[in-house]
């Protein structure tokens, strides 16, 4: 689901332009970076489940 502020920000930034020295302070101010940490921590834990399960295989 997309925030209604990012909507509104969209239409206020057309044409919209993925500008790194723009999104990531933009990434920043609405607070998504523990959406990333939460990924990261996510693929940390499939990872650690996925060799843990090949090595009780071997």
């Amino acid at each position: 689901m997309v925030p209604q502020s990012l909507l509104s920000w969209r239409n206020q930034h057309r044409p919209f332009k993925t500008n790194w020295g723009v999104l990531i302070p933009w990434l920043h101010s609405f607070q998504l970076s523990s959406v990333f940490a939460f990924q990261l921590d996510f693929l940390v834990f499939c990872s650690a489940t996925t060799s843990k399960i090949s090595r009780e295989r071997e």
